[in-house]
């Protein structure tokens, strides 16, 4: 069937829409989480060690100066969205090309070791992924309210995909083993248990992906059959709207059927609780953008780096699996968000009092212990963003810019967390390092690993 014809079958047009707003949100923090999920690898060989998550927490926060110049740009030299998604897409596959080559080098600064090319390409990745939530996300809100969503379920499927890849590759599954050896006093000594595949090649296929999203979104710009899925709305620069909720006389029935669907499924809601929305998004923004995944090692090395490993993995998983749910089901209300968020605080207060009582926290030499670490990660992650696509819906729905400033509210409040707890991991003494992370013993049986001490 030709592309055209295709694109003439609302069904085929709809379908061929949905797919693209998929993949055109691959884009948006598949890089950063790249970069998580190979943290189990780095950290051995990387100079800053367990902080190395703090680093990289602070360098993706600062991404927002991104946010700070579009906010800027827009405001004084309006430039249509789409030129600087392109811009911001044209990053994305340079900084994960050429990551791949450079990720593992070290430059030397003030006397001490840095993984400076990590850090930047990091950057990089974090302009992309701070800027997609005033840029990317905010322009797929031109259109009917379900491409939103896919959207977001693009951005958690970008990081299943990454999740399948690393749990494929085996990043970090298993650190060290016990071999035998004449240097040791037990006759053993750990050694790292290399990947199945490269980082290289991790990174090579995330350059893939960016391509592939670059691409739809291109489609999505340019294939004009679909401005005929947008909202019925007046689109200004700065992704700025507003809601045609009356028709005038005379106008084409399907667009005042359209108008109507929309006008009846609005959700507006009062002043107190827009402010209150808000407010909440920049304080999960602290949260569970930047607090938690700043003492992430520290709530799941001490289990192993198998648990580390696991939990990042299926935190991934989880995203695209909550967006799905939300796809689904009934809209939230406040107060049904306001439930959610007192859900989301208890594996989200767990994993911050394991992360304090590094490195020896409660049942660590028990299956349960590491069992309860990944279980809480992976439930708080899927909660966070299903809250945050139920809030997004509802501010998409507000019209004028609000989408932008619930972008801005929550990058705000990332960087600000991610700055504090920058400081608390790495120049006080909150969260401890342990002396060693394994080592090995004699055993009538065979060689085993311990705890980290």
């Amino acid at each position: 069937m030709p592309c055209t014809e295709i694109l003439n079958n609302p069904r085929y047009k709809r379908i061929t829409l949905h797919t693209l707003s998929i993949i055109f949100g691959f884009s948006s923090w598949m890089g950063v989480n790249a970069i998580f999920l190979e943290v189990p690898i780095i950290i051995n060989s990387a100079p800053e060690g367990w902080k190395l998550s703090s680093y990289i927490v602070l360098i993706v926060q600062s991404g927002n100066i991104g946010v700070l110049l579009y906010n800027i740009l827009q405001k004084y030299w309006p430039v249509k969205d789409a030129y600087l998604i392109y811009g911001m897409l044209g990053l994305g596959c340079l900084g994960s090309l050429l990551i791949g080559f450079l990720y593992d080098h070290t430059i030397e600064l003030w006397g001490h070791e840095r993984s400076l090319p990590l850090f930047i390409f990091t950057f990089m990745f974090a302009l992309v992924a701070c800027t997609s939530s005033v840029m990317m996300m905010p322009y797929m809100g031109r259109f009917l309210k379900q491409y939103i969503i896919t959207y977001c379920m693009g951005v958690g499927i970008a990081g299943f995909i990454s999740s399948i890849l690393a749990l494929g590759q085996g990043s970090g599954s298993t650190t060290d083993e016990c071999v035998p050896s004449n240097s040791t006093e037990s006759g053993f000594e750990p050694v790292q248990v290399p990947p199945r595949f490269s980082v290289e090649l991790f990174f090579f296929i995330h350059f893939f992906l960016y391509l592939l999203s670059a691409t739809a979104f291109i489609l999505i710009v340019k294939m004009k059959k679909f401005r005929s899925e947008y909202a019925h709305i007046t689109i200004r620069d700065g992704n700025d709207y507003t809601f045609k909720r009356h028709e005038k006389e005379g106008s084409d029935t399907d667009l005042q059927d359209s108008s109507k669907i929309l006008y009846e499924k609005l959700n507006l809601i009062s002043t107190t609780e827009y402010r209150y929305l808000m407010t909440l998004t920049g304080v999960l923004s602290i949260i569970c953008n930047s607090v938690l995944p700043s003492i992430q090692s520290f709530s799941t090395l001490p289990y192993g780096t198998s648990t580390h490993h696991y939990s990042a993995i299926f935190s991934l998983m989880a995203n695209p699996i909550a967006d799905i749910i939300r796809l689904y089901t009934p809209e939230r209300s406040v107060k049904g968000i306001t439930c959610l968020v007192g859900v989301l605080a208890i594996p989200a207060t767990y994993i911050f009092v394991i992360a304090l009582m590094s490195p020896n926290p409660p049942l660590q030499d028990h299956f349960m212990g590491a069992f309860l670490s990944i279980a809480a990660w992976t439930i708080y992650t899927g909660m966070y963003s299903f809250i945050n696509v139920s809030i997004i819906t509802i501010f998409r729905q507000q019209g004028g810019k609000s989408l932008v400033y619930n972008g801005t509210t929550a990058q705000v409040g990332s960087f600000i967390g991610a700055i504090i707890f920058f400081i608390l991991v790495n120049f006080t003494n909150i969260f401890k390092n342990p002396l060693t992370i394994f080592y090995c013993f004699h055993s009538d049986e065979n060689a085993r690993k311990t705890r980290a001490l």
